[in-house]
């Protein structure tokens, strides 16, 4: 368990220093709140296959660099 509550606040972490508005509230609710796909589209009033693309940007621009 230990593990796992440092693994979240590391998550945190790396979405508060690098994450601002939309991208953020994604973050947080797939990876913090641990919501489904579609529980996030429907909170953000996207469709499932936007907030998938969305992560998938985020994802990449926070671990390479690249869009």
């Amino acid at each position: 368990e230990g593990y796992l509550e440092q693994a979240r606040s590391q998550v945190k972490e790396i979405i508060e220093k690098n994450l601002r508005g939309r991208d953020s509230r994604l973050m947080r609710m797939r990876y913090l709140s641990g919501l489904k796909w579609h529980q996030i589209a429907g909170a953000m009033h996207y469709n499932v296959n936007y907030v998938q693309e969305l992560n998938t940007r985020i994802v990449d621009r926070l671990f390479t660099g690249e869009e």
